[in-house]
């Protein structure tokens, strides 16, 4: 059963959109560690989370996705350092994000609030799938 964010989510997809689906790539991992080594080394103390079927080692995509959880009221106490890491940002309401690419993966990182219900429902919806393949 699909939540309500869910089917609103997947009404945004375009019906022509086209998927490409890989094998999972076992080199994901050290370019996650690599970029989360940089988050620490900048002094940034927050939880990053790992998510998606590059997360769980399965076929999907071929991307990563990393969420920098922090509450939307400090996110300025940490932007000029992410940003010098990252580079430029795009701003959502409740979100910011940056697109990268590193050997041939795109890269989405989220600075995100972990106490927002959306983000609450993803976690979740994550921690199902990867507790219980």
């Amino acid at each position: 059963m699909l939540t309500e964010n869910q089917k609103e989510y997947l009404l945004k997809i375009p019906a022509d959109k086209t998927v490409k689906i890989f094998p999972y790539d076992p080199k994901i991992s050290s370019i996650v560690q690599d970029i989360k080594d940089k988050i620490v080394n900048a002094g940034i103390n927050l939880e990053v989370k790992f998510m998606g079927a590059s997360a769980l080692g399965i076929s999907g995509q071929g991307d990563i996705d990393l969420y920098i959880l922090c509450p939307e009221k400090d996110f300025q106490a940490y932007l000029p350092r992410l940003e010098e890491i990252f580079g430029p940002k795009v701003r959502g309401i409740t979100i910011i994000k940056w697109q990268l690419e590193k050997d041939g993966h795109e890269i989405e990182i989220y600075l995100t609030d972990p106490n927002t219900p959306s983000m609450q429902e993803q976690i979740k919806v994550f921690e199902i799938l990867k507790n219980k393949p």
